[in-house]
């Protein structure tokens, strides 16, 4: 799923953290679109992001990376990239499992053999 990548201002979004895998609702504040030789075309947001702590809503201002957050627009998009990061997480803790179950068989099955094959003589 795609992020969303043209918020407008005062648009309420939802963010994801893929490093720590938190979730948080923002609106943007400021959308500033600079355009340089080098760069190009840039687009830099400014957000205002609430979180929940007790009975109280904490509000921080951010400014807003894509190299450590994606923004949506949708409880649903933002649902379906949660889906495809646990999917994901689970399919590579699978798969060291599995690499582990197959080294740790072949090792005690070569062992097993070693000795069996020791006690015949």
């Amino acid at each position: 799923m795609e992020a969303n990548n043209n918020p407008k201002v005062g648009d309420y979004i939802f963010l994801f953290f893929n490093k720590t895998g938190s979730i948080f609702s923002a609106r943007v504040l400021e959308k500033t679109v600079k355009e340089t030789i080098s760069a190009g075309l840039k687009t830099e947001y400014i957000l205002e992001a609430y979180r929940q702590e007790s009975n109280e809503i904490i509000s921080n201002k951010l400014k807003y990376n894509e190299e450590k957050c994606k923004m949506f627009s949708t409880l649903e998009e933002l649902q379906i990239e949660l889906q495809d990061h646990v999917s994901q997480a689970v399919n590579a803790m699978l798969a060291e499992c599995r690499e582990t179950f197959t080294f740790a068989k072949a090792n005690s099955e070569a062992i097993i053999e070693e000795n069996t094959s020791f006690r015949r003589k």
